[in-house]
């Protein structure tokens, strides 16, 4: 495509033909490698930027519930010494930055001197995308999502790599999510050729990439929703989990071990809970906030009511992630805005047995939180949750598919 920089001139002035343009270039595949790269420089520059960085490094993700690869990941690179200046937009339905924000008092919105002072002090920094950092991708993005355009590879790659060079992260990770639901390759074939392209791009940019793909058509791990990821993160913390999460955090680790690799760091060794501890309080302190808070948060979201569903059949447990995803995407768009910078968190469900393992009659199957009275929620969240007739099978496989 002709004349990139120009687009991103025209999109500055809200142009929707030039942003229309980058979308149907995109779809009919006509967005070359050098274009990626060129829009990936226009859009972080389009705000406030950190000088990049050969120490600082973070991993993104392509999106889909119940990873909690960009709330564990960050705390392995602090703890193993990098800098991690993250910048991220909210998840659907939770994602790293909207989950911090569920602590009491995180400012999430630094402008560039405020986030530079911040990084040097605390070194780790999770920002969000607002008017001040990459506003020209939350523009497009919104576009983009008016369209039907977020799952176009090429702006997906552009958008990621504009947070990371307007972050200073000169190591980018990228976790690609491989499931029917995913925005980056619903195949491994696709993803696989997805992560190329990445890559191809991040060279360009003169950046440290790295791209794993991970089987996430199963749950990674039985927490889904924002006060639910805080108490996964928690447990994470106290050392005290289930083997399912424990086996979810031994990807993560994995994860940011290939990226710190990518990064330059030889030491990647298995790190304590004090460690990871401490590089959460580094962030909470970082945005104005502290472990206590974090503690409060957790222990609210542990005393919500919930409603257990149990197994009405002898079979093993299978969830519809994808589902699940639209309802609870689509009861946090329905509250109403408050003054409060925290992202609403009506609903969540833990998943209670885990896919491929037996399930008894009357056995628990799945805990939902929904607002008082409001049973069609919790019916529609319960009904994400199936037992499949037959003996069990060999639990799903949930770790990493490929490394590019």
């Amino acid at each position: 495509m002709d004349g990139i920089t120009a687009v991103v001139d025209l999109i500055q002035h809200g142009n929707e033909a030039a942003m229309q343009g980058l979308v149907d270039a995109a779809r009919s595949e006509a967005l070359t490698i050098e274009d990626i790269a060129e829009l990936a420089r226009g859009l972080s520059r389009s705000g406030a930027c950190l000088p990049l960085d050969p120490r600082a490094a973070d991993l993104a993700s392509t999106g889909g519930p119940s990873s909690l690869s960009t709330l564990i990941c960050p705390l392995y690179l602090r703890a193993w010494g990098l800098l991690v200046p993250k910048l991220g937009v909210p998840g659907r339905p939770a994602g790293g930055i909207d989950v911090l924000q569920q602590v009491s008092g995180y400012k999430a919105g630094l402008d560039a001197r405020q986030a530079e002072d911040a990084l040097r002090r605390h070194g780790y920094i999770h920002l969000l995308a607002d008017e001040r950092w990459t506003p020209l991708d939350a523009r497009l993005f919104g576009y983009r999502q008016r369209v039907g355009g977020q799952a176009l590879p090429a702006l997906v790659i552009a958008s990621i790599l504009a947070k990371k060079l307007a972050a200073g992260a000169v190591g980018a990770g990228l976790e690609i999510r491989v499931a029917p639901h995913g925005n980056f390759g619903k195949t491994y074939e696709a993803a696989r050729e997805n992560a190329g392209r990445f890559r191809a791009v991040a060279d360009l940019l003169r950046l440290r990439s790295v791209a794993i793909l991970t089987d996430a058509a199963h749950p990674f791990q039985p927490y889904i929703g924002r006060g639910e990821a805080l108490i996964a993160l928690d447990e994470i913390l106290s050392g005290d989990i289930s083997e399912w999460l424990a086996d979810h955090q031994a990807l993560c680790r994995a994860m940011a071990a290939a990226v710190a690799t990518a990064t330059g760091v030889s030491d990647t060794r298995k790190l304590g809970c004090a460690a990871l501890k401490r590089a959460l309080e580094a962030v909470l302190q970082a945005h104005s906030t502290s472990i206590a808070r974090f503690d409060d948060r957790v222990a609210e979201a542990r005393d919500a009511p919930r409603i257990v569903v149990r197994a009405e059949r002898k079979g093993t447990a299978t969830y519809d992630l994808g589902a699940m995803r639209r309802v609870l995407v689509e009861r946090q768009r329905a509250v109403v805005p408050t003054p409060t910078d925290r992202p609403p968190d009506p609903a969540g469900a833990i998943l209670l047995a885990r896919p491929g393992f037996a399930v008894e009659v009357d056995e628990p199957l799945i805990s939902v939180r929904v607002p008082e009275g409001e049973r069609r929620l919790a019916d529609q969240l319960a009904g994400c949750a199936q037992i499949r007739p037959g003996p069990p099978n060999s639990t799903p496989a949930q770790g990493t598919l490929d490394i590019v």
